[in-house]
């Protein structure tokens, strides 16, 4: 028996044939189903068999099945599993989430790339739904349906389908007035969509969005709300939104620097305060109608108040600050009243009164930014210190802290009776001697500002001719006039006032007093007692009308006198200069006379701006006009151009002489050349410069290995040294050129004198070598093998003699018809201490080699 036949069904839950099934035995597919779901399995033995079943759609388990000849059909196969599938409307992949609805059971998956999804499921009944994910979900994202209910039963499922939900969204406006709202649009946006709406009556709508979350706001405009935006949540088909409230209108304040505004609400009249920063403040005014606003802030905008009319088309107040608040302190150790103060701002002076308030002063103005001002407190009785003070505006407010200092001072004021100006009134301080004055005023009258009271002072009067008695308690003086001479010197010729006249007033007890006359021609000698005064007049070029005057003087006696001088000779004028036009002064400048003159000599000095005035020239004389060089002057002028000047037959003033002076060279520049005959021999020498005195002084050495200076043997013109520069002192000194103790030879010396502007030395170097460390050169070399293979014949003179006359058939004797020999043979020792000498010499050669390599 090769075996037998079992048929078998493939079914549904229903009993529904399956057809078209892969049969598989023991792993192996065997056959299929036929159309009503049988199928045969033939050939088979009796034994344990594993069956399992494949179809499109539908999952099968494998069941183990015990053949014998006496089974005649096969157990059903059944379906385990049905295929699910569905897809989810979406524009990324999504996640599926499949619950069972009598169990616990949940199942998951992920949509593909088709965002299509497919899942076995066992017969029962499901929930399927779309899994949002947490940024979806923040987002308002939903799918609708929100689940699929599905019966899993006798076969597959397939069309599920989800999508996005679509819904409409509405809204009011609650505005103070129906026009403001006009125009506004509504935007309403998410991670995805913005969508605007306009508004229409206060309401506006919208529909066909996706579910999500939503920031609802207004298109830009100039109202204030309660809440000027919203956050919805779109997650049902039609969504109602909160209502917008408009609270007011917007003003927006742009300032440059901090402020408070104040105003007062239109209906209730209350005061609001608006604080407002550097850069944009926003604020809201409750109702329409006009405001006026009033800025307060240590900042000056340029005005106090503002109007404004709210809605307006510009919604903006700018506020640009001009001027900040600057404020100091003068401290007091006691409130002494209100204290002025003079304030000088750029070019303005003002006046501002400050009064004592928590020890101190306070002192506040406002200042552009870097506007200087200066504050200077007055008072009677107050000493401050310091005395002024200045300040500097700044670009923001700024507190300047303690700046003054205000104390009691001691006051000095009175009066000179009888009533006299210009009395010179000084305090002088007795302990540091300074001393403060000032003059009495038309009435006679002074007063000083507050001293320090902590020091004592002494007070004293003063004016010419006259004497004083005081102060007494008031500090008033008593005046006594003492006499004066008051004199008056005229050109006879017309009757200008002559300045410079010397005038001599002598008298009783060797009184003597020379004044010269001002511009004025005038000069007063003052406080004079009673007595006879002798008046005499002097001025070169001038003779006076009367020579001499007696003057008797009464007590307080004023005596005016009149002289008149005419003119007896003349002045040369002019100017001494350098070459560049710079001013030569305290420079004897001489006129001396020539021809028929030449016993008459004039002279004078340039004053600071090298200007001279010779005087007493006579007239009708020649002159030669030079500078004096010689003793002190002989430093400063070398020479002049021109030499001098002529002035011929002197009948007038001389005038515009100019004379250039050439300063001399007062240094002495030094240069040294050396030239050495081995350029190898210039990196070891050494130059010395001394002072040549009782002990030469070195003043300068330097070596030419630090000059850095690179010279080719075939290029060798020596080596230029610029020396220090010397005084032109006229003083010996010598430049002394040191070899090291590389090259053997003694220091070249060269002697000059610093007698004129410019020295150029020349020095040569060529020192001698010794005969044993001269450099052998290849020839000598030469030579000396030469030496050495003689010395060798001449040692060995028989062997060599022999070895002639064996092979080449010589003989000495018949060298001596031509060449005479010496009967005075040189023995072995001798030869031998040639040779020493040599290898010696050539010892010596080798050692100074090494020493010039090293």
């Amino acid at each position: 028996v090769i075996g037998f036949t079992i048929s078998g069904e493939v079914a549904n839950g229903k009993n529904q044939p399956i057809s078209n099934a892969k049969i598989f035995l023991n792993g192996q597919e065997i056959t299929k189903s036929d159309k009503t779901g049988g199928y045969k399995l033939e050939k088979l033995k009796v034994g344990t068999y594993r069956i399992k079943a494949e179809a499109e759609n539908v999952k099968f388990d494998e069941v183990t099945v015990n053949i014998d000849t006496t089974m005649q059909k096969l157990p059903n196969l059944v379906p385990s599993a049905f295929k699910v599938c569905g897809k989810v409307i979406s524009d990324k992949p999504q996640h599926v989430s499949v619950t069972h609805t009598q169990s616990s059971m949940l199942v998951e998956t992920d949509t593909d790339e088709k965002t299509e999804f497919c899942k076995y499921l066992s017969p029962g009944q499901y929930e399927v739904s779309v899994k949002v994910g947490d940024e979806d979900n923040e987002n308002g994202i939903q799918f609708f349906p929100l689940k699929h209910t599905i019966e899993v039963a006798n076969a597959h499922i397939e069309g599920l389908v989800f999508s996005q939900l679509k819904s409409s969204f509405s809204g009011r406006l609650k505005c103070i007035r129906k026009q403001d709202c006009d125009g506004l649009y509504v935007i309403l946006e998410s991670a995805s969509d913005n969508i605007i709406v306009p508004v229409q009556n206060a309401l506006y709508s919208g529909s066909d969005i996706h579910p999500g979350v939503y920031e609802v706001a207004f298109s830009k405009n100039k109202i204030c709300w309660k809440y000027s935006r919203q956050s919805v949540n779109i997650n049902a088909e039609v969504v109602e939104i909160e209502p917008f409230i408009q609270t007011g209108y917007q003003l927006q304040f742009i300032s440059s620097h901090d402020a408070t505004i104040t105003y007062k609400t239109l209906k209730e009249g209350k005061t609001e305060t608006v604080p407002i920063g550097a850069g944009v403040t926003s604020s809201c005014l409750a109702h329409p109608g006009k405001y006026s606003f009033s800025i307060s802030s240590c900042h000056d905008f340029g005005f106090n108040t503002v109007a404004y009319s709210a809605p307006s088309e510009s919604n903006q107040i700018t506020l640009n600050a001009q001027k900040h608040l600057t404020e100091l302190k003068m401290l007091a150790g006691r409130d002494y009243g209100p204290i002025d103060l003079s304030i000088r701002i750029g070019n303005e002076e003002v006046s501002k009164t400050v009064v004592f308030s928590n020890d101190h002063y306070k002192i506040s103005l406002m200042l552009k930014p870097s506007e200087p001002a200066t504050i200077t407190p007055k008072s009677d009785k107050l000493r401050f210190s310091p005395e002024s003070v200045e300040i500097e505006g700044s670009s923001d407010c700024a507190q300047l802290g303690d700046k003054l200092n205000a104390v009691l001072g001691k006051v000095f004021q009175g009066q000179i009776q009888p009533p006299l100006p210009d009395v010179t009134i000084s305090i002088e301080n007795t302990l540091t001697h300074e001393i403060e004055s000032m003059q009495t005023n038309s009435q006679g009258l002074y007063k000083f500002a507050p001293f320090d009271g902590v020091y004592e002072y002494k007070i004293s009067a003063q004016k010419e001719s006259y004497t004083f008695i005081g102060p007494d308690n008031q500090g008033n003086f008593i005046a006594q006039k003492l006499a004066e001479i008051i004199v008056e010197v005229l050109d006879e010729n017309d009757q200008s006032p002559l300045e410079g006249v010397l005038l001599s007033l002598s008298g009783d007890q060797s009184f003597r007093r020379n004044l010269q006359t001002d511009s004025s021609g005038r000069i007063t000698f003052h406080s004079l007692s009673a007595s006879d005064y002798f008046l005499r007049p002097m001025m070169k070029e001038y003779r006076f009308e009367p020579s001499a005057k007696l003057i008797p003087v009464q007590e307080g006696q004023t005596i005016n006198i009149q002289l008149t001088g005419k003119r007896v000779a003349f002045s040369a004028f002019g100017r001494l200069t350098t070459v560049n036009d710079d001013a030569f002064e305290n420079v004897n400048i001489i006129a001396s006379g020539i021809e028929n003159c030449t016993g008459i000599s004039e002279e004078s000095y340039t004053d600071g701006s090298g200007a001279f005035r010779i005087r007493g020239l006579q007239p009708f004389c020649s002159f030669k006009v030079y500078v004096q060089v010689g003793n002190n002057q002989a430093d400063l002028v070398e020479r002049t151009s021109p030499s001098s000047i002529l002035i011929k037959n002197i009948n007038e003033d001389a005038k515009d002489l100019h004379i250039k002076v050439f300063r001399p060279v007062m240094i002495t520049d030094v240069l040294l050349k050396i030239v050495a005959e081995n350029v190898e021999h210039y990196r070891f020498l050494k130059v010395n410069l001394y002072r040549e005195t009782t002990n030469p002084s070195l003043i300068y050495t330097t070596s030419i290995d630090n000059l850095n200076a690179k010279i080719e043997k075939n290029r060798n013109h020596g080596i230029l040294v610029h020396l220090p520069t010397l005084q032109l002192d006229n003083n010996d000194y010598s430049i002394h050129l040191e070899p090291s103790h590389s090259l053997k030879g003694r220091p070249l010396i060269e002697y000059f004198n610093a007698n004129s502007s410019f020295k150029y030395i020349e020095i040569n170097f060529n020192p001698k070598t010794n005969v044993k460390e001269q450099p052998i050169k290849q020839t000598s070399v030469w030579a000396i093998v030469f030496i050495f293979v003689v010395l060798i014949v001449a040692y060995n003179i028989q062997i060599v003699l022999d070895l002639l006359k064996e092979h080449l058939n010589f003989n000495i004797e018949n060298l001596s018809a031509y060449i005479p020999i010496s009967s005075n043979y040189r023995s072995v020792n001798d030869y031998d201490n040639d040779i020493d000498q040599l290898v010696e010499d050539i010892n010596n050669t080798r050692k100074h080699r090494q020493k010039k390599s090293n």
